[in-house]
């Protein structure tokens, strides 16, 4: 996940959209990866209408990440 933002820093450095930035979004699937097992959307983050939307990416992720090292014990963790 943070070479996909990695990517996405880079590209907006490089000259992205001549418009401009305003949103972002990282979908990432793996085989059950979902809720419950549910669904294969193991990560879905978007954001809209915002000047830095790589940066928010990226504020979210850790938060996404900080949750998800909460939730897993430390036998599942390693």
């Amino acid at each position: 996940m943070n070479k996909l933002l990695a990517a996405a820093e880079a590209g907006g450095g490089v000259g992205s959209d001549r418009r401009g930035k305003q949103s972002a979004a990282v979908l990432v699937l793996r085989p059950n990866g979902g809720y419950l097992g549910l669904s294969d959307v193991y990560v879905d983050f978007r954001v809209d209408d915002i000047p830095e939307p790589v940066a928010e990416l990226r504020r979210i992720f850790k938060i996404w990440e900080l949750a998800l090292l909460q939730r897993e014990t430390p036998a599942t963790r390693w």
